[in-house]
């Protein structure tokens, strides 16, 4: 029975880290969640920016430039817009705001992603599949966390269902003791598994940071 058990545990624990690994490294070949259009930033550099330049003089500022994220390139384009979208630049502010609007994209381009990004901060992973993850500290520990979240979900559905199979082997056994003693094992191993489960998310919920596990 203790090697069942034993079996039992280090199938989850494979599980847990193939789980972890290929949700985290999922989405390292993908474009960030917050990649800049390139025909946004090329209306800016082309359109906005030149005829900015005609207007100040040589005094661009520093609004006219490459930005690595979108939401950077947006609020350069609002901060020049909300000062002469009304007026000088008119008819640029509103091709940038049509090509938003209309979800017009360069090469490269890949739209932003719902799935919250596991970890936080420059260590961010942006994940293809949302797992859970709340987008804080380490990538791994926080995509660790979440499956064990997910885990917590389902590991009484589990516990049931395997109870379930057991009584009815139990009643299906009719009076043979090898078929009695395989149900009562799995009945057994079940909670004894169950019992495992508890006090190893009590320990964890004790000794990692607060409300990761809920």
């Amino acid at each position: 029975m203790q090697q069942r058990i034993m079996k039992n545990i280090v199938l989850v624990g494979m599980v847990i880290v193939l789980a972890v690994v290929g949700a985290v490294f999922s989405g390292s070949g993908q474009a960030h969640a917050d990649a800049v259009n390139p025909t946004l930033q090329s209306i800016l550099d082309n359109q906005i920016c030149p005829a900015l330049q005609k207007i100040k003089g040589q005094k661009l500022g520093g609004n006219c430039k490459d930005y690595s994220t979108q939401t950077a390139l947006d609020a350069a384009e609002g901060k020049i817009c909300a000062k002469y979208g009304t007026n000088k630049l008119k008819s640029q502010c509103n091709a940038y705001t049509a090509a938003k609007a209309s979800g017009v994209v360069g090469k490269g381009y890949s739209p932003p992603t719902t799935a919250t990004p596991c970890g936080g901060g420059s260590e961010a992973v942006q994940v293809s599949i949302d797992i859970g993850c709340k987008g804080e500290g380490n990538p791994i520990a926080d995509a660790t966390f979440a499956i064990i979240r997910i885990l917590s979900d389902g590991v009484g559905l589990v516990i049931v269902g395997s109870i379930v199979v057991g009584g009815i082997q139990y009643s299906a056994s009719r009076g043979d003791p090898q078929a009695t003693a395989l149900a009562i094992g799995r009945i057994r191993s079940t909670l004894i598994a169950l019992l495992i489960y508890i006090f190893g998310y009590a320990i964890l919920n004790y000794i990692i940071p607060a409300g990761f596990l809920h």
